[in-house]
């Protein structure tokens, strides 16, 4: 094989590569992965850098689902909510994606009566620790506690 058709071919196999940022690829070697040397450093950076589970979700939730927010909390309510209602949610967004053993939910509806937050609750421990702390205790449930990340409003 000569250097030109393996020059030829390797430069196919590159064809169509983007950079993290978007940018298209035109590298002479088949490893590189970023346009510049500043990509290179934010993608190290962001390798480096932990993420928050919520936080991914958002970002890609607003890349493939845009939805606007609302601006403020005026009409939101807070309610007790079926657990049946709370389960889509919880299994959606949270990383565990387990309801656990929550007994009590209590959801975040907004004017239009959706369901855009939820926040379970359970009874504590039990033995000598519920004796320590004084009778059935609630506790918010781990994993359990979650918004709609792209479309519920902050309050300010």
């Amino acid at each position: 094989m000569s250097n030109a058709a393996r020059d030829a071919r390797r430069a196919a196999s590159r064809q169509g590569r983007t950079c993290h940022c978007g940018v298209p690829l035109t590298a002479r070697r088949t490893t590189r992965r970023t346009c510049s040397d500043r990509c290179r450093v934010q993608l190290w950076r962001q390798r480096r850098r932990p993420v928050a589970h919520q936080r991914r979700l958002r970002h890609r939730l607003t890349r493939t689902d845009p939805r606007p927010s609302a601006t403020s909390l005026d009409g939101y309510t807070v309610a007790l909510i079926p657990r049946h209602d709370a389960a889509p949610l919880i299994r959606r967004y949270e990383w565990l994606g387990t309801m656990g053993r929550a007994s009590i939910f209590v959801g975040l509806v907004s004017p239009a009566g959706e369901t855009e937050g939820v926040a379970a609750f359970g009874y504590g421990p039990g033995g000598p620790i519920r004796n320590i702390i004084g009778g059935p205790a609630l506790c918010l449930k781990p994993a359990a506690a979650c918004i709609t990340p792209h479309q519920t409003p902050r309050a300010s």
